[in-house]
C-alpha cells in the first residue's frame, strides 16, 4: 500500500504512467512543447487517503485457561449477550479427574503430616524429615488449588455486555490453553476506523490529528473522526503500522467491517522540496522519474526518490535539488531524447507554494 495513490494520482492528473515511446507519425526533428519549473522548498501540509475497516472500539477474543476437548457453544454469531452469560464449556472428564488426583494426594500429604507431627512430638523422627512431610504437604495443597482453579476456567464467561462476532472453533474440536474461542464486541465503547499506514505516513502522523471518513456502503455522507490510536512499531506480518481513528458520531447503520475511505491531513513539513504531480511520468513506491532539459534542446529521463503528496505536489527527496529544472507540462507526450520547445506559463514558473 506504500504510496500506491502516487500513480493513481499521477494518472488522473495526466501523467503518464508508462514512458511515451516517439510517435512514428511524427515529423523528425519536430520540437514537443513543453513548460519547465524550477524546485524550490515551501512548506507542505501533507494528505492522503487510505482504506481501512469499521470495528468496534472494543473487541475481545475470549478463551480457556486449559486445554480440552471443545463442549459447547451456546451463542450464535450476531447474538447479543449480557456481562457474565455462560459462552462455551470444555468436556469436564479429564479436568474433574484431575481435581479428583489433587484431592487425593492433598489428603495423602495432610495424614503423613499429621503423622510425623506426632512422632516428632514423641521424638521418633528427625526435624528434617518433619520439614520433609511439610513441604509435600505444600505442594500438594498448591496443586489441590490449581487444579480448582482451573476447573473454574473450563467454562467462558462474558467479561462485557456485547455482540457475538465470530465462533472461532466447532463443538467437539481439541483446543488449546488461550486458543482464541468467541470474539466479543463491545459497541457501547464507540467505534473506529482500523488501517495500516506505511513507515512513511506513519511519521507524519500525531494523536488527536483530524480525519475524515467515508464508507463505500453509505455514499453521500461523511464522517469526522481523530487518531486516537498510534502504532510505535509495525505488524511482524504486514510490516504496516495499525493506525485508530475514533469516530465523533458513527453512522446509525454502523456494522463491524464496513469498508471505509480515510482522508488523513498530517503535520506540516517546513521547507520540503516541492514538485507538481503533473510533472511526474511514473511512480512505484518511493521512487518516481522525470524528464529534465539537456542543453535546453533535448529531455533525459531522471529517477527520483519521492514523499507524501498534498494535493498537487508531492515532496522530493532524492534525485533534484533546489534550483533544478524540470517538466511539468508536457511531459506525457515525451520520451528520452525529445527535441523540445519551452513555452512560458504565465500561470507558475517554479515549485514555490502560493
Amino acid at each position: 500500500m506504500r504510496h500506491s495513490v502516487y500513480l493513481l494520482l499521477a494518472c488522473v492528473l495526466g501523467v503518464s504512467c508508462k514512458h511515451d515511446t516517439a510517435d512514428p507519425n511524427r515529423t523528425a526533428g519536430e520540437r514537443i512543447a513543453v513548460t519547465l519549473t524550477t524546485l524550490q522548498r515551501s512548506d507542505l501540509a501533507a494528505a492522503f487517503q487510505r482504506s481501512g475497516r469499521l470495528a468496534t472500539a472494543n473487541e475481545t477474543n475470549l478463551s480457556f485457561k486449559v486445554s480440552g476437548i471443545l463442549e459447547r457453544i451456546y451463542v450464535e454469531e450476531g447474538q447479543y449477550v449480557k456481562q457474565g452469560q455462560l459462552l462455551a464449556t470444555l468436556r469436564q472428564n479429564e479436568i474433574s479427574n484431575e481435581v479428583l488426583k489433587a484431592e487425593a494426594a492433598f489428603d495423602k500429604a495432610e495424614r503423613d503430616l499429621k503423622r510425623y507431627q506426632n512422632l516428632y512430638a514423641d521424638s521418633a523422627t528427625s526435624l528434617s524429615r518433619l520439614q520433609d512431610t511439610q513441604t509435600a504437604y505444600d505442594v500438594a495443597e498448591a496443586n489441590l488449588k490449581i487444579a480448582r482453579f482451573n476447573q473454574g476456567y473450563a467454562r467462558i464467561l462474558a467479561t462485557q455486555s456485547g455482540k457475538v462476532l465470530h465462533k472461532l472453533a466447532e463443538e467437539g474440536e481439541l483446543v488449546a490453553a488461550g486458543q482464541p474461542i468467541v470474539q466479543l464486541s463491545d459497541e457501547s465503547k464507540g467505534w473506529v476506523v482500523r488501517l495500516g499506514l506505511s513507515d512513511q505516513d506513519r511519521v507524519l502522523l500525531r494523536l488527536n490529528d483530524p480525519a475524515e471518513v467515508v464508507f463505500d456502503a453509505l455514499p453521500g455522507r461523511a464522517f469526522t473522526g481523530r487518531i486516537t490510536q498510534l502504532a510505535a512499531a509495525p505488524d511482524p506480518q504486514t510490516g504496516s503500522y495499525l493506525v485508530e481513528i475514533s469516530l465523533v458520531r458513527p453512522p446509525a447503520e454502523a456494522v463491524t467491517g464496513l469498508i471505509a475511505t480515510v482522508r488523513l491531513t498530517a503535520q506540516t513539513r517546513s521547507s520540503a522540496l516541492l514538485l507538481p504531480v503533473s510533472a511526474l511520468v511514473s511512480a512505484n513506491g518511493s521512487r518516481g522519474e522525470v524528464f529534465v532539459p539537456v542543453a535546453g534542446a533535448t529531455v533525459a529521463l531522471r529517477e527520483i526518490t519521492i514523499g507524501p503528496i498534498a494535493e498537487r505536489w508531492v515532496e522530493v527527496r532524492g534525485g533534484l535539488q533546489v534550483g533544478d529544472t524540470v517538466v511539468y507540462k508536457g511531459a506525457a507526450f515525451l520520451y528520452p531524447g525529445a527535441r523540445i520547445e519551452v513555452v512560458d506559463d504565465p500561470h507558475r514558473t517554479s515549485t514555490a507554494a502560493n
